[in-house]
């Protein structure tokens, strides 16, 4: 049946309803505004999640499958572009679509607006407009590199400490694809500072996070996967580590990249002349620092490489480093290792801090939905609210930001920061208001800039080509959960918040359904 068939019986008892609870709830969360006193969750119904990292709370259930899509105005502002998608979903499909003019508030179209879906990596959105608005885009990320002793005549007669603070910069990424320059850099940095000997070793200071290294609900098959990596404060080049193989006469070389002396490789690969047979498997146990390689490599081809996470991104950390001061000069008597007991600051020398800007990272937790960098920025939400830097703290800091910003409703929930999480519900109206309070900040281009846009490095770079330029959003994918939301410019040059949330059917589906609301806005006068 399409969208408007509707009896006038039916449209009448549907437009009693709607007014029905508008008198029962109030207005609730419009764009840009916070939800009715009275309507506001208690303490035990909405911040269940605080208690403990281990025992997130139930979310609410997801919504049944509605029946057609009819918008909230009984027609669409934008014609039957957005009507004519939502109708080729199946019946299996839940659906929470809203597009919003920012500059006035209004409502322009709306599908089951305020029903809370998981929103996969949509959730970063959530995440980052939290900490900019907490602590801006010039924040500095400021790791410490500190002597247990003093540095005399060049020799530090002690351990260098590094204690993490959550950046991800140290990465190829930002060092032209090499990422063991990055860690070169440190070395040379503490070189300037006249260190030339460490007669203990270079120790990994994790206290700054607290609690479970992985996110309520992740799958926990996937831990060796490299958008699964563990949480910890100390990251060098993003806790990941290529795996090349290559034919070395009738064997298969397997090596790391970089190595820097981290883990050690189990080779169970073969030589196949049959390119049919080529396949090469990753193994690696949960907190193992040992990866099986099996399969086998097509000795026609130039080999293989792919990318791993690492069981302990603190101890890979201080191992590189050790390996980067040695190459640049400097002594370490010592092997590397985890920092034991609880020395006070104020017992530590300091040498070096290494300095990088929330700039240049949150861009590439945007429009490549970077995992680790979400959760990193996810505990820095917790650190600048004053909570503990865990899943807990960091959850309950986010809702405390949206209570502050008058942002938050009933059935919200923050189980992590990447999205990862199938714990995690938030209403496209409640997505919209947050980028309706993002088009509003000073921060509104960098925060649009840093969406992924069609055409350019990112989540969107294949779809949506003809619209260059005019749309700037964020995906999310989940099995079974597909989401985009963001901006869209439309025809007559405003720009235009939407967000759209699926759960169930078709993945593919859905991405043409989202497709279809930009081209839909795009389009719009």
């Amino acid at each position: 049946m399409r969208p408007f068939d509707r009896t006038r019986l039916r449209i009448q008892w549907a437009f009693g309803l709607i007014v029905l609870a508008l008198v029962v709830v109030g207005v609730g969360m419009a764009l840009g505004h916070g939800p009715d006193p009275e309507s506001a969750p208690s303490e035990s119904a909405g911040r269940q999640l605080r208690r403990q990292d281990s025992k997130p709370p139930e979310p609410p259930p997801l919504p049944p499958p509605a029946g057609p899509p009819v918008t909230a105005h009984g027609v669409s502002v934008l014609g039957s572009g957005i009507e004519a998608a939502l109708n080729r979903l199946s019946k299996s499909t839940r659906t929470s679509v809203l597009v919003v003019d920012p500059e006035t508030d209004e409502a322009l179209y709306s599908y089951n607006a305020d029903i809370a879906l998981i929103p996969a990596s949509n959730q970063k959105i959530v995440t980052a407009a939290a900490l900019l608005r907490l602590v801006g885009k010039d924040f500095e990320f400021a790791t410490p590199f500190r002597g247990t002793e003093p540095l005399r005549d060049g020799v530090l007669d002690g351990d260098l400490i590094v204690s993490g603070v959550g950046d991800p910069s140290l990465s190829g990424r930002y060092f032209e694809g090499r990422p063991f320059e990055a860690m070169r850099a440190v070395a040379r940095a503490l070189k300037d500072t006249g260190l030339r000997r460490i007669k203990g070793s270079v120790l990994a200071d994790t206290r700054a996070f607290s609690g479970p290294r992985t996110g309520p609900s992740w799958p926990q098959a996937d831990a060796w996967r490299p958008w699964m990596v563990d949480v910890t404060p100390l990251v060098f080049n993003e806790s990941r580590v290529d795996i090349v193989c290559e034919p070395q006469g009738d064997k298969v070389q397997i090596v790391f990249e970089p190595d820097v002396g981290y883990g050690s490789l189990r080779n169970r690969m073969e030589l196949t002349a049959k390119k049919s047979e080529h396949n090469v498997i990753f193994l690696r146990p949960d907190a193992s620092q040992e990866f099986t390689i099996r399969g086998k490599l097509w000795s026609g081809g130039r080999g293989f490489r792919d990318d791993a996470s690492v069981a302990d991104g603190e101890l890979y950390f201080v191992v590189a480093l050790t390996k980067a001061l040695r190459e640049v000069g400097v002594e370490v008597e010592h092997e590397a290792k985890l920092l034991t007991g609880n020395p006070a600051d104020t017992a530590l020398h300091p040498l070096f801090t290494y300095r990088s800007r929330l700039a240049t990272t949150l861009p590439s937790m945007l429009e490549l939905s970077h995992n680790l960098f979400a959760e990193l920025h996810f505990r820095r939400v917790a650190i600048a609210k004053g909570k503990p830097a865990s899943f807990a703290g960091a959850s309950e800091a986010v809702l405390d930001w949206l209570d502050d910003e008058g942002l938050r409703v009933q059935d919200t929930v923050v189980a992590d920061g990447s999205g990862l999480s199938r714990d995690n519900r938030i209403s496209a109206r409640q997505l919209a208001a947050i980028l309706g309070r993002m088009y509003h900040d000073p921060q509104r281009d960098f925060f649009r800039n840093a969406l992924a846009e069609p055409g350019e490095v990112g989540t969107l770079s294949r779809r949506l080509k003809n619209l260059e330029g005019r749309v700037a959003a964020k995906t999310g994918t989940l099995n079974g959960a597909s989401a985009l939301s963001g901006y869209a410019q439309a025809a007559s040059g405003r720009w235009l918040a939407f967000a759209s949330l699926f759960n169930g059917g078709s993945t593919a589906d859905a991405r043409r359904a989202q497709d279809a609301i930009c081209q839909a806005i795009c389009a719009a006068r």
